[in-house]
Formats: C-alpha cells, sequence, structure tokens
C-alpha cells in the first residue's frame, strides 16, 4: 500500500478487501504464535498505513476494516474496535467541523473550499464503514449524527443561494459542485445507516423525525430544481422500506407534503432532464406502496388523482427502467387497493384514465397526461 507506481495501491486495497470479505473472521481470532489478533495490530498501526494512500483507497481500507471488525462476535471488543478505526476520521472531523461550529454557529468557516473537501471526506469514510460493519456503527453514528445534519443543512442552504443567485450555469460552478457533493456523501451515510440499523423503534424515535426539517424541509423549500437531490427521494425510500407501517401515520404524509409536488414539476417538462430523480421518485412511491400502503388511505381525491397521474406519466416513460418501474407500481396499486376498503375512491379517481392510457400504451401512442 505504500507503493506509488500506478495501480498498485489500487490493486492492494481492492485485495485486500475480497481477502476481508473470505477470511475476515481469521483476523479476529489470535492465531498460533501471535501476541493479539492481527485486527489489534492492524488499529495499532493504522495511521502509518493509510498514510501514502489516496482518499477513494482510504475508503477501500476502511470497509475492508469494518468487515474485520464486525466479524469479532464479543460486542465490547467490537466498540473498542470501532472507535480505534474511527479515531483519525473523528479528530479530522472534531477539528474541522465541531469546533467551526462552536467558533461559529454560522458555520462560515465550513464554506471554504478544503473544509468542503475535508468533510466530504469524512463522511465517505464513514458510509464504508457502516456499510460493511452493518448494526454495530450505532455507536459511531450517534457521535456525528447530529453534525451531519447541521452540516447538510448548512451546505443546502449555501448552494440554494449560490444556485438562486447565478442562475443554472452556477450550479456547475466548482464551488456549487463541492457544496452539493457533500451534500450526496451525507444523505448517503444517513441512508446507508437506516439500511443497517436492525432497532427499528431507535430508527423512528431517534434519527428519523430528526432528520425531516434538514432533508425535506431543504427539499421543500429550495428555489432551484438543481438544490435538490435525488439522494434525499432515496433516503425516504429506505427510510419507508425500513419502518413499514411505522411510517403511515407520520413519515410519509410529511415526504409526500414535500417531495411530490417539487419533484412532479422537475420531471414532468420532458422525458430527459434530471434522470436520477426519475428513478428516485418512482422508487419512493413504490417503497410506500409495498411497505406502508395504509398511508395512502389518507390522501383526498385530489392527491389520488395526482398520485395516478404520476403513475401513469412514468409507465408511459420512452426510458425503459422508468417504465417498468412505472408499471410494476401500477401493479402494486392495483393489488393493494383491490383488498382495501378505499377500492372504490380510487377506481372512481383513476378507471377512466388508466384503461385510456393503457389502451394508447399498447397503439403505440404516448403522451403525458399530465
Amino acid at each position: 500500500m505504500h507503493e506509488t507506481h500506478p495501480g498498485v495501491q489500487d490493486m492492494a486495497c481492492e485485495t485486500f478487501l475480497k481477502i476481508c470479505h473470505k477470511c475476515r473472521r481469521k483476523f479476529v481470532v489470535q492465531q498460533l504464535g501471535e501476541a493479539e489478533p492481527f485486527v489489534c495490530e492492524l488499529l495499532s498501526g493504522l495511521a502509518s498505513t493509510i498514510q501514502d494512500l489516496e482518499a477513494h483507497q482510504v475508503h477501500m481500507f476502511y470497509e475492508a476494516v469494518g468487515l474485520m471488525v464486525g466479524a469479532d462476535a464479543d460486542q465490547a471488543r467490537r466498540a473498542a474496535y470501532l472507535e480505534r478505526l474511527m479515531s483519525p476520521p473523528n479528530a479530522t472531523w472534531d477539528a474541522v467541523v465541531s469546533s467551526s461550529l462552536a467558533a461559529d454557529p454560522s458555520g462560515a468557516q465550513l464554506l471554504e473550499p478544503e473544509r468542503v473537501k475535508s468533510v466530504t471526506n469524512i463522511l465517505q469514510t464513514n458510509s464504508s464503514v457502516c456499510s460493511s460493519l452493518g448494526a454495530p456503527f450505532a455507536p459511531q453514528m450517534a457521535r456525528v449524527f447530529g453534525d451531519v445534519l447541521r452540516v447538510y443543512a448548512l451546505y443546502s442552504s449555501a448552494a440554494d443561494a449560490a444556485i438562486a443567485d447565478g442562475g443554472p450555469h452556477a450550479a456547475r460552478s466548482a464551488g456549487v459542485k463541492a457544496l452539493r457533493g457533500a451534500k450526496r456523501a451525507a444523505l448517503r451515510l444517513l441512508e446507508t445507516w437506516v439500511g443497517a440499523c436492525d432497532d427499528v423503534e431507535l430508527l423512528a424515535r431517534q434519527y428519523v423525525p430528526a432528520m425531516a426539517e434538514p432533508v425535506l424541509g431543504a427539499y421543500a423549500r429550495a428555489r432551484s430544481p438543481e438544490s435538490r437531490d435525488a439522494e434525499a427521494l432515496a433516503l425516504y425510500a429506505a427510510v419507508v422500506g425500513k419502518l413499514r407501517s411505522a411510517a403511515t401515520a407520520e413519515v410519509v404524509p410529511r415526504c409526500f407534503d414535500a417531495v411530490f409536488g417539487p419533484t412532479l414539476e422537475m420531471i414532468t417538462a420532458n422525458f430527459e432532464d434530471f434522470p436520477e430523480h426519475r428513478l428516485q421518485f418512482f422508487a419512493l412511491l413504490r417503497s410506500v406502496a409495498t411497505a406502508a400502503f395504509g398511508a395512502l388511505f389518507g390522501l383526498g381525491g385530489a392527491q389520488l388523482k395526482l398520485l395516478v397521474d404520476a403513475v401513469v406519466w412514468a409507465f408511459r416513460h420512452t426510458e425503459r427502467n422508468v417504465a417498468e418501474t412505472g408499471l410494476n407500481l401500477l401493479l402494486d396499486l392495483l393489488q393493494a387497493f383491490e383488498r382495501s376498503p378505499a377500492a372504490a375512491q380510487f377506481y372512481q379517481v383513476s378507471r377512466f384514465e388508466l384503461v385510456l392510457s393503457l389502451f394508447f400504451l399498447g397503439g403505440g401512442v404516448i403522451f403525458s397526461p399530465l
């Protein structure tokens, strides 16, 4: 990993990751002739091991060590290993983020390009460990969660203001692209944690309510479509899929209020712009239809009609993956409403349009109902 010849470090990190996938248990058990398990030796020399690696290689290395840590069945040892593993990025996080927010609650220092780059890198490191370690990542997530939301809110506001003042071209500037990269890294970390957490009650009580205002609020308030992140839709698709019926009462209605209208305005203007938003929006709708269907019962006639229009628009899309997602969503809705007391209301607002749209789809005529 210290060889600087092009390609060697990438190969070393990839090989190390493959070995950890296959032999992770061997590294947390003390072998014959060893004074301590290999993972302890590795963590003791962590700083020197990664000092010559580039950022993406460090992320790969941390993912591999996360596999090792997760292989230990003892909860206390796992927590101790995790603390040692995350010590370098946590020290940098405290120096860059926590100290900056303590010195200036407005967070102006965190908008400096080097700090934005450092924040993005640390968020990606956390995501790598969370993806491989899983639920035992909980102590680390609890440590950084509040600051992650504050950073996301700060960067959302700054990026939105820059794009609103500078126009669409500002979204392609280096500064705004860096801010949006940090935002996406924060959302991916949150999504990874939602998928990894095995305590649904804790997720519903502590994490999901705290995410609502920074994530959904920023999405709804954004003055420019370029300020909205498709990863926010992916995050809430994961939240609904994990919470299932527990998401029905509050999460789904608030999510719909924040993202439904703005996203439809973005994706129905044509069949080309915002491709990621298209996919993630309909993935979110399908997650609701399959995991928290009861939330749809609370929709009024106008909202239900808008939902049907969105589904019809999706399955008539020229992109095959969007069209397939729309058809699958339609099937889920039809099957679910067939067994529900709201079936009459659903068919009352949707029957004619669905039949007509499917008829024209079979005949090869494409139109947008919105």
